[in-house]
């Protein structure tokens, strides 16, 4: 300030000076001191760190299992539906031995049970269009409790276990072989194998619905979830031994199937399923797994509905193997089993392969079920059923 009057001085004596002090003292001073006063307050006042919102834990579950297989001899097994660790059924073509050691065929039995320390034998009845009752294969299970079992013939019938007795009938509203069976409560069931009639059991009669894919398609997978009252049935329509395949979806809110997606028709085709889709598992309304039998790399997706459009990869390479069933007990505890005993885990994070139960072929596992902390599997080699069950240790 000193310095500046100095110079004024020199330059612009008299009246000139004074009139810039005047102008120095109420132009610059008040801005000088209002500069002041803010690098004071500023000093003294408290500094609020930047808000940094917590990273969330990945909600994961354990990889580590105890494994147990066994091995029943000229056995066929197709599904299974665990109720509870102690309470298992596994169906399919069973056939015991007679007293001289041969195979029993006529008395097959259709199912085997287990209690929590063994696996027996079952008789499963199974009735005709004619009313006779024959042993027939069984290809579905399903169950409420241990009281509420049912399951599904490719006769055309069903057989029911009401904790005292088996009771069959055959379902003349059917239009081909039964193979899936997914109920959402006993007044709440459905029914589906070949041709385009998937069957609704109300508690009373069945009801057909239509899902649009005629025979040679056949339904080879269903699962349904249901959140806050909102129900969704979804299936995998599939021609056996062929690449065409299609993912269906029916909403009770809507009464009708929708295709969501098919390599034959082009519906759906900005998904980049490469290949044939075998299975999926809904974990919550608008969200699901499902798994490709595919040429390349990536075998399991994941759509979520708060992604966007387009499903994601979340397994590239189960070996280029068949993944032939997908299941669940939330999104955090996700199986697959398929060709070679085939057994893949996904822990909400990661997947992990549980190569120690071998790539043995041909020895695919084709039924699945999961509860908390326990897996069942069932399948086949060339002359023996599969019963895989696998504990969780931690």
């Amino acid at each position: 300030m000193f310095r500046f009057q100095a110079i004024a001085a020199a330059r612009w004596p008299g009246k000139r000076v004074n009139k810039l002090r005047a102008h120095f003292c109420f132009t610059i001073c008040p801005f000088l001191l209002l500069m002041t006063l803010v690098a004071s307050c500023s000093k003294d006042a408290p500094v609020t760190p930047p808000v940094v919102e917590p990273v969330q834990p990945v909600d994961t579950t354990s990889h580590d299992f105890r494994w147990e297989v066994t091995y029943l001899e000229n056995s066929d097994l197709r599904d299974v539906f665990a109720i509870n660790d102690s309470d298992v059924w596994a169906v399919g073509k069973l056939i015991p031995f007679d007293s001289t050691g041969q195979p029993d065929d006529a008395n097959r039995c259709g199912a085997a049970h287990w209690d929590g320390t063994k696996w027996s034998l079952v008789t499963i009845p199974t009735v005709n269009s004619s009313g006779q009752v024959i042993k027939m294969w069984i290809e579905g299970v399903f169950a409420f409790a241990p009281n509420d079992v049912w399951m599904t013939s490719y006769a055309n019938s069903y057989a029911h276990w009401d904790g005292k007795e088996w009771r069959s009938a055959f379902i003349k509203e059917a239009s081909g072989g039964l193979r899936r069976i997914f109920g959402f409560s006993p007044r709440d069931i459905y029914f589906a194998g070949s041709g385009d009639i998937i069957l609704h059991w109300d508690g009373n009669s069945f009801t057909r619905t239509q899902s649009g894919f005629k025979y040679p398609y056949e339904i080879m997978d269903m699962w349904g979830v249901e959140d806050a009252g909102e129900k969704e049935l979804w299936a995998i329509a599939r021609v056996p031994d062929q690449l065409r395949s299609a993912i269906l979806v029916y909403r009770e809110s809507t009464g009708k199937w929708e295709t969501v997606w098919s390599n034959e028709f082009g519906q759906g085709s900005e998904q980049p399923y490469n290949g044939t889709v075998y299975t999926l598992y809904p974990y919550s309304v608008g969200n699901y797994f499902l798994a490709v039998s595919s040429w390349t790399t990536e075998t399991v997706f994941e759509k979520r509905e708060g992604d966007g459009s387009l499903a994601r990869t979340s397994h590239s390479n189960l070996y280029s193997l068949t993944p032939f069933r997908m299941r669940g007990s939330r999104r955090n505890n996700v199986f697959v089993v398929g060709d070679r005993m085939l057994m893949a885990h996904f822990n909400g994070s990661t997947w992990k392969v549980f190569r120690e139960l071998g790539t043995n072929y041909p020895s695919p596992l084709k039924g699945l079920s999961v509860l908390p902390n326990s897996v069942f599997a069932v399948g086949y080699d060339a002359t023996r059923g599969i019963l895989v069950r696998g504990e969780r240790i931690k």
